[in-house]
Order: C-alpha cells, then sequence, then structure tokens
C-alpha cells in the first residue's frame, strides 16, 4: 500500500524495522532477488562469525515454490534454518486441492507456534 510517488525502498526498509517477524515465501525468484538479498533479508538474518546465521528477528521461511536444499543453490544462509513444508514434504507448488488446504492449515499452526514462542 505504497503510495505512487513514495520512495518505497525508504518506506520498505521502515516498515522491516517496525515488524515482529518475517514470514519469507521463499522461491527461486525470492533467492534471485538482489533487493531482497541485500537490503530485505538483512533485517532478520546475517552471516554468524563460526560459519552460520545469526537470526535477528524470528522468522517463518516457507516453501513456496521448490528450491534445492541440496547445497547447489546460494540459499542466503536460510538452508540453516528449518524451512516450512507440509508434513509430507510438499513445497505449496506441489500441492493441489485438498493437500492445499492441509498445506495452509499446517502453515498457520506454524506461524502461530512461531509467534507464541517470540512473544
Amino acid at each position: 500500500m505504497i503510495p505512487v510517488g513514495t520512495a518505497w525502498r525508504e518506506e520498505i526498509g521502515a516498515a522491516l524495522d517496525r515488524c515482529d517477524f518475517g514470514l519469507l515465501l521463499l522461491s527461486s525468484g525470492f533467492f534471485a532477488s538482489r533487493s531482497i538479498s541485500n537490503q530485505e533479508l538483512p533485517h532478520f538474518l546475517g552471516p554468524d562469525p563460526d560459519g552460520g546465521i545469526r537470526i535477528h528477528k524470528p522468522i517463518v521461511p516457507v516453501g513456496l515454490k521448490f528450491v534445492p536444499l541440496d547445497g547447489s543453490a546460494d540459499l542466503k544462509g536460510l538452508d540453516q534454518t528449518q524451512i516450512f513444508r507440509d508434513s509430507q514434504g510438499h513445497w505449496f507448488n506441489q500441492t493441489r486441492g485438498h493437500i492445499s488446504e492441509t498445506f495452509a492449515d499446517e502453515l498457520v499452526r506454524a506461524i502461530s507456534t512461531k509467534l507464541k514462542a517470540h512473544p
């Protein structure tokens, strides 16, 4: 809802500063976006001196569209976090019909659990 003519990067940065958690909808487009990688994702996580990642704000990474988890793609450190897929291991784009509804139900439960753990 950023008004036309507004400096959108500054608006997004301010919103990211104010937010309580990040709902990260993962796809190849997410990982290919320089804006997400350079300006948005650092609000939520960054490198840790021991080679891992440091979480700055709670995140719920959701597997929207399949990306390889075998180390062949740069997942910006998110490969070191548990990425939400449904109880059958499906990414959202691998679901149809009632399986999509199950995915959504399980996602709502996961988000609720995450928010209760970080008041």
